[in-house]
């Protein structure tokens, strides 16, 4: 189907159903929710290609030298299109393949598993820059490091040393994540194929938020997300995790606190009594959750509703972001994705840690 046929048949649903009397019952968010749908999925052209290697699409807009800001305020030149870069962050890694430059990629870390091809790449250590192997990373002869956050600050001095360029990507809300995509996609000439993987995205958040949007606000499923186990993390509304439970149809109950990923303690827990406990699966399990002192008295484990969600997935600020906020959404309000329950039932979940 073309993307015109698309477009006029998400615009010909919503139509109907607008004028439909049993819309008409119905909040005006829903309204909004049809339009902003026919809105995103129109936006491209074409729909995204799922080249994963980038053969023959690179494109030849960009000219170099190119300049470009990072995620540290930092003017960068690029004197031509890099041809060997190295990845220091799985999300970055998936990010440089979605957008098509995965022929540029010649080094990643130990943890960039996905897509399945990235495993063929040279590792250059871990993620965290203790682990990184400086003789590995220089002997790849990369002409662009991608590093991301706080952790890698080191790295990048020492990269600077040896006169590598190095750009900083930190995306914290889902807007820096299509602008990251964006971004690479810039610097690695495959604009048009990033710009079409971010619409791509775009419309599948939309299609999710679609399915929640009859939820009112004062009906909203009280979650808690736990980023870590010891200590106890979660993540505020300053995240795009924090953003992916309120576009799922959440209400995070540590959205307010300051900060990002902040500690908090089992006794607030239990006083904020969450409906539904989410946690990604690197480092837990659901029965260590629900063993913890006081978790009996919360309602998510009262009701059976604490859920594992697939941490390749949810934990990295990427391209499959949109992926991770419809499990989310499952999670959540399964019933609206023709299920009963998210699939991360407690006896399930005990079954796969086996």
């Amino acid at each position: 189907m073309t993307q015109r046929a698309v477009c006029l048949r998400y615009f010909g649903f919503g139509l109907r159903a607008i004028i439909s009397t049993e819309m008409a019952e119905k909040p005006a968010h829903i309204v909004f929710a049809f339009v902003l749908l026919c809105f995103v999925g129109c936006g491209t052209t074409s729909p995204p290609t799922n080249n994963p290697r980038g053969e023959n699409s690179t494109n030849t807009t960009d000219s170099f030298p190119l300049t470009i800001t990072d995620a540290r305020n930092l003017e960068v030149t690029l004197q031509k299109c890099p041809s060997r870069i190295v990845s220091l962050a799985p999300s970055i890694t998936e990010s440089l393949f979605a957008v098509g430059a995965a022929d540029q990629v010649v080094g990643v870390t130990d943890q960039c598993n996905y897509p399945p091809e990235a495993k063929q790449c040279q590792k250059v250590g871990g993620f965290d820059w203790t682990s990184v192997s400086m003789e590995r990373l220089v002997s790849l002869k990369p002409d662009l490091v991608v590093a991301t956050g706080k952790q890698h600050s080191r790295v990048i001095e020492r990269l600077n040393q040896f006169r590598i360029p190095v750009v900083l990507v930190d995306p914290e809300s889902i807007q820096d994540v299509y602008d990251t995509l964006l971004l690479l996609g810039k610097i690695t000439s495959h604009r048009q194929q990033a710009k079409e993987l971010v619409a791509s995205m775009k419309r599948r958040v939309a299609e999710t938020r679609l399915r929640v949007g009859y939820i009112n606000k004062h009906d909203r499923v009280r979650v808690f997300y736990q980023v870590y186990d010891e200590p106890l993390m979660t993540a505020t509304g300053n995240t795009y995790i924090g953003e992916m439970i309120e576009l799922a149809g959440g209400e995070n109950i540590f959205a307010t606190l300051e900060g990002t990923y902040p500690t908090v303690s089992m006794e607030s827990l239990v006083a904020l009594n969450p409906e539904v406990i989410l946690a990604p699966t690197h480092g837990t399990s659901v029965s260590k959750i629900v063993s913890r002192p006081g978790a009996s008295h919360i309602d998510a484990v009262k009701d059976n509703r604490v859920h594992l969600l697939n941490a390749d997935i949810v934990s990295r600020p990427g391209p499959r972001l949109a992926e991770g906020m419809e499990q989310v959404a499952r999670a959540l309000y399964p019933e609206q994705f023709g299920s009963r329950d998210a699939g991360t039932k407690r006896e399930r979940v005990k079954g796969a840690d086996k």
